[in-house]
């Protein structure tokens, strides 16, 4: 049965208008999707870590005293630098400002040290004195008030600084007849607590959101002073007191 060429226009007419739509979508999805692809959001930007606000942490190390006695009685043979390595660990309190990869701050510390046995000598020089006579000082402890100044390096989690300000210390001092000839001999005290100077840097890394560790150089001079004896029969002793320091730091932060 053939149809006539009416019934054929519309036929081919009904079937374009049904096809048309899916024509379209078909056509349409790829550039519907890659416009989906574009519009989607892009994530965030990571923030840089803030060093901003208070921290507080315990430090560990060694240190190297320096420590020079005079004994101006017997100048000419007990006038010696002598260096010793101590340990050292204490703790340390301070508080950041920062201002974009610039960091700022203050920090104080307090650290205990252990008796370093290069620092004290015995007099073998002295005529008439030969095995006579221990001298020497150290610091026991020291406690330091100090400036902060440095920058964020990288990705911002690591801090590059320096550091100066106060030292306080404690030296204790000696000349010391007991360990040659007993304890009715004379001991002759100098200690005294004193203030001088600290100045180093470090390097500090954030490894959690409020936990850092670092490593620190700090270099302290205490002076020099001239103290009378706490015995009779000694003039006095002049005594200069340094310490190099080098500690690891750990600290949280707030």
């Amino acid at each position: 049965m053939k149809l006539s060429k009416t019934k054929a226009y519309l036929l081919t007419g009904t079937a374009s208008a049904a096809l048309a739509p899916l024509v379209g979508i078909a056509v349409n999805a790829p550039a519907s999707a890659a416009d989906m692809a574009l519009k989607a959001p892009r994530p965030a930007p990571i923030a840089a870590p803030s060093w901003a606000g208070w921290y507080i942490g315990v430090n560990i190390g060694g240190a190297s005293q320096g420590s020079n006695f005079d004994d101006p009685d017997d100048n000419t043979y007990v006038n010696q630098w002598r260096h010793g390595s101590s340990f050292i660990g204490g703790g340390q309190i301070g508080y950041n400002w920062q201002a974009g990869n610039i960091v700022y701050g203050l920090e104080a510390d307090f650290s205990g040290l252990s008796k370093p046995n290069g620092t004290y000598f015995l007099n073998t020089n002295s005529p008439g004195a030969t095995g006579c006579c221990t001298y020497g000082s150290h610091v026991p402890w020291l406690a330091t008030v100090r400036g902060r100044l440095g920058v964020t390096v990288g990705d911002g989690n690591t801090l590059l600084y320096g550091t100066g300000g106060l030292a306080i210390g404690r030296v204790k001092a000696s000349s010391n007849e007991q360990g040659q000839f007993g304890p009715g001999s004379p001991f002759n005290d100098y200690s005294t607590t004193r203030v001088g100077w600290a100045a180093g840097g470090g390097i500090e890394r954030m490894i959690a959101p409020h936990w850092t560790i670092g490593v620190e150089a700090l270099f302290a001079d205490l002076g020099s002073f001239t103290k009378a004896s706490s015995a009779e029969g000694k003039c006095c002793a002049t005594v200069h007191n340094t310490l190099a320091i080098g500690r690891f730091k750990l600290n949280y932060k707030f």
